[in-house]
């Protein structure tokens, strides 16, 4: 009897200490893996949000631990998006790490919306460690599962943001058309959803890249629009940012009081607000302008002050250049050399060709992928008409009948083909070949003239004032210009020449076995024939003028340096009067 009790004893005892702790942390890990387990993802977002950064990781770590532990894939998701945006701003590889474990997630259960967000937030973290082909890769994945979420305000709201920042890519890489290209399809989403707020910032932005364009008008006409709305919000930031802004466009147009005038506001606001993040562009800005009035010590300080203060590289690189300005202004040779090399570094380092090629790659890859669509609805209709006519034929016909309609068949496919190729490479408007055309073909002629050293030359030309055709005759004049003057160009040109469209009323010449001075001779001929053909609408006459910059390709350059060389040579032609021909140093 004793022996048994002891025994009692002992498994009750066994039992309350042992097994029913571990019953019970078993039952709590449960309760919080069920509907506690929301309440402490919510919890976690909660605490973060409020500025308590460490109860916040804790509580994400957690939810996140027992979110696997229990096969709970939405609920991980949840938790590694709060864990993705606490790194966010603090440590870029961790945040990579967790949105990455989260796109996952958001794939195994077919979460679209949450896919697009994965795609564009990785890609912003990206950008910041200067990996832009990377970030234009991932902000174009957003872009594709954007279009294709069911949920119209969804839809349009992941469209706007994926397209903002492919814009803001293309920006930083001087593919400035397709960059307005971007941003005004994120504009057009953020109208239809009445943000107005988004509305301005992508305004604001596409002000800028206006700017860079030196289309004026437009940059001074979006940035006082986004200001005005930036006003109306109460979003002081953004109103300091795009006043700032609008203070350097007047800088460019040669407007330096009123220039300096929005900086100082801008300045003020800025150390009123506490908005540190705008201070380096001020700075800059306030530095250029004082270069401008030739108060070099003056911007001289407002230039480091900006250095001091960037945490970007690719603002740097414009910092480092103000900076070489202003030494050598100052004759203080060592250290403009010193800038200079930084400036050079940063250049290689981000901008360099290879970088260039892969991210024009990358463009042409998505445009091409677009236009694979149309020819599919091309081809699908075909299918149609193919199994119509073939039923009809086989109930009705012969079989010497089906034998004509198999060559018929033949036939109609060849020319669908044909047509098929056409569309993917010669521009709509003017019949001239498209940009992929042109730059399959270019690459070609370049290879060809390293293998047999020959010369090899590009042009890029626009047409002046363009705007102004359309603003005054409307767009059917301003389409009417861009086709004949398309066919002046193929006439003007040898078989072995190349011409294409560029871009909006920008055009691509490319001049095989031809030097600098060949090619400076014959687009001489070809900018006084245009000056001299006035071109007729509808009973009127239009006189247009085209500015035209060349450079001619080093055998150990890429192509798009080339490019780049040449579009350089043409703004300065814009710059110097417009209706001239620039050949690039």
């Amino acid at each position: 009897m004793v022996t048994v009790t002891v025994r009692f004893w002992f498994v009750l005892f066994f039992v309350l200490t042992i097994v029913a702790p571990s019953c019970v942390a078993n039952e709590s890990e449960l309760a919080v893996s069920g509907p506690s387990l929301s309440k402490s993802i919510r919890e976690a977002e909660k605490a973060w949000k409020s500025g308590d950064f460490g109860t916040g990781l804790k509580l994400a770590m957690k939810a996140r631990e027992l979110a696997v532990a229990g096969h709970k894939v939405r609920e991980e998701a949840e938790a590694c998006r709060i864990l993705g945006e606490i790194w966010f701003d603090r440590n870029e590889n961790k945040s990579l790490a967790f949105y990455s474990e989260e796109l996952r997630c958001r794939e195994k259960i077919g979460d679209k919306l949450g896919q697009a967000y994965c795609y564009n937030a990785s890609g912003i973290l990206l950008k910041r460690k200067g990996l832009y082909f990377n970030a234009l890769t991932d902000y174009y994945k957003s872009l594709r599962i954007a279009e294709t979420i069911s949920d119209s305000s969804d839809r349009l709201g992941r469209t706007s943001s994926a397209a903002f920042n492919i814009a803001s890519i293309y920006d930083t890489f001087h593919f400035y058309h397709k960059s307005i290209h971007y941003y005004q399809i994120s504009l057009d989403c953020e109208k239809r959803l009445s943000n107005r707020e988004g509305e301005s910032l992508t305004m604001a932005n596409m002000s800028i890249t206006y700017r860079k364009l030196k289309k004026f008008d437009k940059a001074l006409s979006y940035a006082h629009k986004a200001l005005e709305f930036a006003k109306k919000l109460g979003n002081n930031e953004e109103t300091i940012r795009i006043t700032n802004n609008l203070g350097y466009s007047y800088l460019k147009v040669g407007n330096i009081k009123k220039a300096l005038e929005l900086h100082k506001e801008a300045l003020d606001m800025a150390q009123k607000d506490h908005v540190d993040d705008m201070l380096p562009y001020i700075y800059s800005g306030l530095g250029e302008i004082y270069f401008k009035l030739k108060k070099y010590t003056k911007a001289l300080k407002y230039q480091l002050d900006a250095l001091q203060l960037c945490k970007e590289d690719d603002f740097r690189v414009l910092i480092y250049r103000n900076l070489t300005d202003v030494c050598i202004a100052l004759h203080d040779i060592p250290r403009s050399s010193e800038y200079f090399t930084r400036y050079k570094f940063l250049l290689d380092k981000y901008y360099s060709p290879e970088s260039f090629a892969k991210t024009e790659t990358l463009m042409n890859a998505f445009e091409q992928e677009q236009k694979d669509k149309e020819i599919q609805l091309l081809k699908k209709d075909k299918k149609i008409q193919d199994l119509l006519k073939n039923g009809f034929i086989l109930g009705f016909f012969t079989v010497l009948m089906f034998l004509l309609w198999m060559i018929s068949r033949y036939r109609m496919k060849q020319r669908m083909n044909r047509r098929l190729d056409n569309l993917s490479r010669h521009d709509p408007l003017t019949g001239l070949s498209n940009r992929r055309d042109v730059m399959e073909r270019l690459r070609l002629e370049h290879a060809r003239s390293i293998r047999n050293k020959n010369p090899l030359s590009i042009c890029i030309c626009d047409i002046d004032f363009f705007k102004a055709v359309n603003d005054t005759h409307g767009h059917s004049a301003g389409d009417t210009v861009l086709s004949r003057l398309a066919l002046i160009l193929k006439d003007s040109l040898r078989e072995t020449d190349i011409s294409g469209r560029w871009g909006g009323e920008e055009f691509i010449l490319v001049f095989p076995e031809t030097d600098l001075s060949g090619a400076r001779e014959t687009i001489e001929k070809l900018r006084k024939q245009i000056y001299g053909t006035p071109i007729q609408f509808e009973g009127k006459s239009i006189k247009i003028t085209v500015t035209f910059g060349i450079s001619q390709c080093m055998s150990e350059e890429a192509v798009e340096t080339c490019i780049n060389r040449a579009d350089e040579a043409l703004y300065k032609g814009k710059a110097s009067g417009r209706n001239c021909v620039v050949s690039a140093g």
